[in-house]
């Protein structure tokens, strides 16, 4: 399937993964954001196939059409970090990444995009994290994530903005006070109250929207 005028790609339903599968073509594909909390996903009985095809539909489509994707969203996706960081390599442009609720993801993530040597830095464009109450992605993660990428990255006047922005809310269990502090002062807003905002903002504006402004 051939689809050459596509920008933005939202998929929340149950043949998402049907359609990622027979994708071979999306040369302007810039957005791409995948829904696994939708009722009319997992009510399916073919919940169990569509959670084990996931990674390698996903994976599979990113490699097969090499799309310019500068944002990618996953809302409960079933994967792990081995396997997202295996699509995330294929993705030099990405600008923007947004995980909600997604059980599996750990801090593993956060390291391997700021653990790289400068020259070498996995999403060398990456500006834009948004995390939302993913329960194995803890305040030292992300800490420990904002000061080593931001170290990594060449150096800004002092009057730039930090390197990497966004918002992150955790699980009740998963912060402290002095922590949510902290990542303010790296250049995050920290807090349940402010993701509806997040979320119902685009990953990547269209082309269009841009020329409007």
């Amino acid at each position: 399937m051939a689809a050459p005028a596509l920008t933005h790609l939202v998929l929340a339903d149950s043949p998402s993964l049907t359609f990622l599968e027979h994708l071979n073509y999306a040369p302007s594909l810039i957005s791409l954001v995948l829904d696994c909390q939708s009722p009319k996903l997992w009510s399916s009985p073919m919940r169990p196939l569509e959670v084990r095809r996931f990674t390698t539909c996903l994976r599979g489509m990113l490699r097969r059409c090499q799309p310019p994707l500068k944002g990618l969203g996953l809302t409960q996706a079933p994967i792990r970090d081995a396997s997202l960081i295996s699509c995330l390599e294929t993705l030099p442009l990405l600008e923007v990444l947004a995980l909600d609720n997604c059980a599996q993801i750990m801090n593993t993530i956060l390291g391997s995009l700021s653990s790289r040597a400068r020259s070498n830095l996995l999403l060398p464009q990456f500006k834009e994290i948004r995390l939302f109450e993913n329960p194995q992605i803890d305040a030292g993660g992300v800490i420990n994530f904002l000061t080593l990428r931001n170290a990594s990255m060449p150096p800004a006047p002092a009057s730039a903005r930090p390197r990497i922005n966004g918002i992150v809310s955790f699980t009740p269990s998963s912060t402290d006070e002095a922590s949510d502090k902290t990542i303010r002062s790296l250049g995050m807003v920290v807090g349940k109250d402010s993701s509806w905002a997040w979320k119902s903002c685009p990953l990547i504006q269209s082309p269009s929207d841009d020329a409007g402004q």
